[in-house]
Order: structure tokens, then sequence, then C-alpha cells
């Protein structure tokens, strides 16, 4: 038992959240899942500090060793390599089916070792793991999260030259076309 209160999630971003580069990032969506496997919630302790802890009378959906595997195998899928691809519909059906498939063999054949709980433990694991990496894969969609980087980037640049030239006091764009010229 413990003395901690459970807290929501705080959502919103970070400050770099329109970074191309945290846009790439998994690793935050591995820590939920995490969580998740492990049945943990976030608290504040008695300090005040987030911690994440099993709540009393709820038990892990599946153990450490378990969760390690998991997550290893996500790690894989959740990759800038499939991300940045130009996979097709029916290529990202297959690689989820097969994904799906490994992961109820895994769960299968190790099911004491992981303390897996009961099925339906067993069936959100496979439907938290198969989700996740069918969202992911679709990113890479034909194409479509490259062309949404380069868009992004391209934003962020004409949005750095206007505050750059704002910062200059310089005229933006509009003022060198339509504003007064300057004399010499």
């Amino acid at each position: 038992m413990y003395e901690a209160q459970p807290i929501p999630i705080e959502q919103g971003g970070h400050a770099s959240a329109t970074s191309n580069k945290y846009q790439l990032e998994y690793t935050e969506i591995l820590d939920e899942i995490d969580h998740t496997l492990k049945s943990e919630s976030p608290c504040r302790d008695a300090r005040g500090q987030l911690v994440w802890r099993v709540p009393v009378g709820v038990r892990p959906l599946i153990n450490n060793k378990g969760v390690d595997n998991i997550v290893m195998i996500l790690r894989s899928h959740l990759s800038k390599i499939f991300i940045l691809s130009n996979l097709e519909q029916d290529t990202i059906e297959d690689m989820t089916i097969t994904l799906g498939q490994n992961i109820i063999d895994d769960l299968y054949y190790n099911w004491e070792r992981y303390g897996i709980k009961d099925t339906a433990a067993a069936s959100t694991i496979l439907c938290l793991v198969c989700n996740t990496v069918y969202a992911t894969l679709r990113k890479g969609h034909k194409g479509e999260y490259l062309r949404f980087l380069s868009k992004t980037t391209q934003a962020n640049e004409v949005q750095h030259i206007m505050q750059k030239q704002a910062s200059n006091n310089e005229p933006g764009i509009l003022g060198k076309m339509f504003g007064k010229k300057k004399r010499y």
C-alpha cells in the first residue's frame, strides 16, 4: 500500500514538440506502454515528485521479463526506418499481422514465465502492441510522413526568417512588396 494519490497524466507538448527530431522520437511511446503493461499509474509522492506505482489490488498484465521482451519487439518496429519509409497498405497490414502472430506465439509459449494473469490480459497486450505498430507503420504509408516533415521544415524556416526580420526591424515580405522604398 502506498500513500501517494493518483493524478491524471499531464497532457500537453514539450517546447520542442514541433521539431522534426521530437516527431521522430518514440521513447515516450515505449515508456507509456511499459507503464501500461505493468499496470502503473502516475502519482505524486510525499515530496510532490511524479512516480509510477501499481495501485493497491491491481495486478500487472505481465511481469518484468514479459515487459522487457514486448518493449524490445516494439523498439524494432517503432524505428525511424519504418516511419520514414514508403510503405503500401498491404505491406503495413502484412507486417502487423505477422507481428501479431509472433506476439501470440510468444505469449502462449511463455505464459507462465511472463506471469500473464489471464486471457483478457493477453488480449490487451496483443491489441496494445499491434495497434501501436500499425499506427507507426501508417506514418510511412506512401511516404506521407516524409512529405509532412518536409512541409514542417519549410514552415519552420519561414517562421524563423520572419522572426529574424522582425527582431532586426526589417520589413517582412509584404512590407518589401508594398512598403516604402528605402532611400539611400
